[in-house]
């Protein structure tokens, strides 16, 4: 049904007449560890291929772009938050290959009830914080991979 509400000629809808409340949104719900590893394992995707990209960008710098951009570009690489970066880029791979592992195990059928999804989901965090760790105990003085001399 149409009512004349507003200008001259303005029709609306009755639904849009009725008051009625908004649909909740996202700050009512509490973040779930399903949720979360959902949208971190697809961050983690979207880094590894911006990282894969870039990688290849810095070592075909000077065959696509010249010399001039090696200079130019090399320079800034080796900042001081390089370790950091490149700690964050190993955390990063290493929780999506582990949960990537979870979704192959998915994939075959297994750990589908609720609480192996959650056991499998705090397994994941673990496994890629101690493996992460271990670089760090490993790699006394880091230096990261684009590092040259």
């Amino acid at each position: 049904m149409w009512y004349k509400n507003g200008p001259p000629g303005h029709l609306t809808m009755k639904s849009n007449v009725i008051q009625r409340p908004l649909s909740p949104h996202l700050t009512i719900y509490s973040p779930q560890l399903t949720s979360i590893l959902s949208i971190v394992h697809r961050g983690t995707g979207a880094m590894l291929v911006i990282l894969w990209i870039g990688y290849f960008m810095i070592m075909d710098r000077e065959f696509v772009y010249g010399s001039f951009y090696g200079t130019l570009a090399g320079s800034s690489f080796r900042s001081s938050t390089a370790p950091f970066r490149e700690l964050l880029a190993l955390a990063g791979r290493s929780y999506h290959f582990f949960n990537g592992m979870r979704h192959f195990l998915w994939d075959q059928g297994l750990l589908l009830d609720l609480k192996a999804v959650y056991s499998s989901g705090w397994a994941v965090v673990a496994c890629s914080t101690i493996l992460t760790r271990t670089y760090i105990v490993l790699q006394d003085g880091m230096q990261p991979f684009f590092y040259s001399r």
